[in-house]
């Protein structure tokens, strides 16, 4: 992978009174693999192992952001203008004759339009412009330009209208989606999913960011955005981000639980206003109000851990398989937010493999809605999950049940 960050400013005025960009010089520093010319240093394609100034059509100009992709990378300007360089294998630097551009092309195709983001994926590019609309090109043999058809595009393609988007992503792997949200916060994602090919942007009903979409729709959980440094001292935080930082926290906490020989540190003020059944434990004549620590048995740490990290950050991020464990737990706790939450996890990581285990759970704790979600789940892969191991070990009860209501469903008519 390429690296490339704009790192340096210089000459900057004294003057107030004067322009914000007047006078400034910027320098873009280039560094890392520079296969197929994507450092951009006109003909050097020799690794960089320390940063290194790139001259040409870019000396002295001001960028405001910077986007990478395999062999590929781009350039935005404060004028909204877009140079490209690198790879043109898939017509990623639109204009170019295909082979390697060793040096900054500007992106001609956008005409007036003045750009604010791209997002480079596997083969292909999403550009973002300042009015809000999406410009897709270059591979497309999954829908990933979500333009309704598999066709490649060597020149940008405006998305059909599905409101002003405030924010895209894409990321560096061939199973993960596009992905947009808009600026009425509706999420939608196309491309390569669970082994379909969804060509038109899909709106998911109840996502609030383009992290969700990551976490939970791929088969994997990534990241889209660069990871940053957290600071040392956080300003002004809210309420919130007060609470999520002393979770455990080892110097203000006064109530310890133990799981699979590790410690969790908690406070009981916060669990006793969060659930009812603690608020009784700590506040009730129970052995545990007067104990400063308690071994749980029969759970996880991960799931423990998960469990009484949401009590302070109202937020879960769970793969289906540990979202299960914390179902379990916000159902002997009566957490049913929580219990919500863990549903929505589990339904979209439902598989051939793990719908025995989520089917039998929801059985178990009486979640009807998760019961028939499973059950129809199974109908649609009958053969497949009553041959995967997990099926095998339901208890007689419920396999010889689920069988009756399948034979009801029509499962077995001729």
């Amino acid at each position: 992978m390429d690296a490339l960050v704009p790192v340096t400013r210089k000459n900057i005025l004294s003057q107030k009174e004067s322009k914000y960009f007047a006078d400034r010089t910027y320098k873009i520093f280039v560094f890392g693999s520079n296969l197929y010319g994507a450092l951009g240093l006109a003909g050097d394609i020799e690794e960089k192992w320390t940063p290194t100034i790139l001259e040409g059509p870019l000396a002295g100009k001001v960028v405001n952001s910077i986007a990478c992709g395999c062999y590929v990378s781009a350039a935005i300007l404060n004028t909204g203008e877009v140079y490209a360089w690198g790879h043109n294998g898939f017509g990623l630097v639109p204009g170019a004759n295909k082979g390697n551009i060793e040096i900054p092309l500007k992106v001609a195709n956008f005409g007036d339009v003045e750009i604010s983001k791209i997002a480079f994926g596997i083969g292909y590019a999403l550009a973002l412009s300042k009015d809000g609309k999406i410009y897709a090109w270059g591979d497309n043999k999954h829908g990933q330009l979500g333009t309704g058809k598999t066709e490649s595009e060597t020149v940008p393609k405006l998305l059909s209208n599905i409101g002003r988007i405030r924010d895209i992503a894409a990321t560096h792997c061939c199973y993960h989606p596009s992905a947009a949200i808009t600026e009425a916060n509706e999420v939608y994602f196309w491309g390569r999913c669970r082994g379909q090919n969804i060509l038109n942007p899909l709106m998911i009903p109840g996502y609030s960011s383009l992290d969700e979409v990551y976490a939970l729709v791929p088969p994997k959980p990534a990241t889209f955005r660069a990871l940053r440094p957290k600071e040392s001292v956080p300003k002004n935080d809210s309420l919130v981000e007060c609470l999520k930082r002393v979770f455990d926290d080892h110097q203000t906490f006064d109530f310890v639980f133990v799981v699979e020989g590790k410690k969790i540190h908690v406070h009981k003020v916060i669990l006793i206003m969060r659930c009812d059944v603690l608020r009784t434990m700590f506040l009730g004549d129970w052995k545990e109000s007067n104990e400063k620590e308690i071994v749980i048995e029969g759970h996880s740490y991960d799931a423990f851990y998960a469990f009484l990290n949401y009590f302070y950050s109202d937020e879960i991020d769970l793969q289906p398989a540990l979202a299960l464990d914390v179902f379990a737990l916000a159902h002997f706790y009566h957490m049913a937010d929580l219990q919500n939450q863990c549903e929505a996890v589990i339904k979209n990581g439902l598989t051939v493999e793990n719908v025995s285990l989520v089917y039998d759970k929801a059985i178990l704790y009486a979640a009807k809605e998760l019961e028939d979600f499973a059950f129809n789940f199974c109908m649609d892969h009958l053969s497949a999950v009553v041959s995967s191991d997990n099926f095998d070990i339901l208890d007689q009860k419920v396999s010889r049940d689920f069988f009756r209501r399948a034979a009801k469903h029509g499962a077995f008519k001729k």
